[in-house]
């Protein structure tokens, strides 16, 4: 989902999401809350490209 459009593909498919990132949200946030592009770009600035993941943020 993107923007809250279903018909849409989200951005965030497209990129590397860092583990670490992931890993700063809650536990109920994993998988369903949405990160800013601005966010996952500036921790994969910082972010080892060992310690990243392909796998999306939101599994909707």
């Amino acid at each position: 989902m993107a923007a809250g459009r279903p018909d849409e593909p989200c951005w965030c498919t497209q990129v590397t999401i860092p583990e670490a990132l992931i890993a700063s949200l809650t536990e109920e946030a994993r998988g369903t809350a949405c990160l800013c592009a601005a966010c996952v770009a500036a921790a994969n600035v910082s972010t080892p490209v060992s310690d990243t993941v392909s796998d999306t943020v939101s599994d909707t």
